[in-house]
């Protein structure tokens, strides 16, 4: 019981600062594939200060691909500029940004054009949630035998802070539409939420948009301030994810005594865009995280 006490103080967030931050990419391709990029570090649980890295490669009808890094402390850094785990990294290049990948396992060069100016970031109490980059998506990702071209559109998010939702039993929804002149997206997690619209270069008022669950998907409204509303269906292909896959076994048993088992769902999707007397269809992707 002592031990199972000291484990769960390593990763609550009642007792002290627990420092995490994660980089994620979201992407969606031409062939309706799904990419999925996690790049994370925090001092919560047993393997504190090590550097991870998760990808998954969902190609609508073949074999999905996946992959796992976890680096040393001293393997692992960040900077306003990016995050590098070990070989691996997310890092910005001029105004874009480059996700590198060197493995064995899988290997990856891709490139994000950026259409975001400089948004402010969506800051709570000791956590803080920051875009970092929506726009085109080009590369080539490769895994033994297999290979991919990527070329689509793509979201990053920089999560950080000493109070994650996560550890604190909160779920988070997000839903964004990624196509060519459009990038729009909300990021919610109890009353925090992420907003930003950026249609045809243009950039609009998000500071009232709103994130809903709806019977058959998600629908964002962000009226007054904008004449915008989307409407997401999800479709094929969708990931099922652990969000606590950098804890131990153990402490994910103790953590889940109290908040239960958490599962993040990442689902492409069809975006139908109401925008004053505009009609409009793009494709989308919609993450969960939630728990059991």
């Amino acid at each position: 019981m002592i031990a199972a006490w000291l484990i769960f103080a390593c990763i609550g967030p009642d007792e002290g600062a627990r420092q995490t931050s994660t980089w994620t990419v979201l992407a969606n391709n031409v062939d309706l594939g799904l990419l999925d990029v996690r790049l994370s570090q925090g001092n919560t649980g047993m393997l504190a200060g090590q550097g991870t890295v998760r990808a998954a490669w969902l190609p609508l009808k073949d074999g999905a691909l996946h992959y796992t890094r976890r680096a040393l402390p001293g393997d692992t850094r960040e900077d306003e500029t990016g995050v590098w785990v070990g070989p691996d990294s997310l890092h910005q290049e001029g105004t874009d940004w480059e996700l590198s990948i060197q493995s064995g396992m899988m290997d990856a060069r891709v490139q994000f054009k950026n259409q975001l100016e400089s948004l402010p970031p969506s800051t709570a109490p000791g956590w803080t949630v920051q875009p970092i980059f929506a726009g085109r998506m080009s590369g080539v990702l490769r895994s033994g035998t297999q290979s991919a071209i990527l070329d689509g559109s793509a979201v990053g998010i920089h999560r950080f802070g000493s109070n994650p939702p996560g550890l604190r039993g909160t779920s988070r929804r997000s839903a964004y539409v990624l196509d060519d002149d459009l990038a729009i997206g909300i990021d919610q997690s109890g009353a925090q939420a992420l907003a930003f619209a950026v249609v045809g270069g243009t950039t609009l008022d998000p500071s009232t948009a709103v994130l809903s669950k709806t019977p058959d998907g998600v629908y964002m409204d962000f009226r007054p301030a904008v004449d915008l509303e989307v409407i997401f269906s999800p479709r094929k292909p969708h990931l099922q994810t652990d969000p606590w896959d950098h804890l131990l076994g153990v402490e994910r048993w103790i953590a889940g005594l109290r908040f239960g088992r958490p599962v993040r769902r990442v689902r492409a999707a069809s975006a139908q865009i109401r925008m004053g007397d505009r009609q409009l269809r793009a494709r989308g992707l919609i993450s969960v995280s939630d728990f059991k």
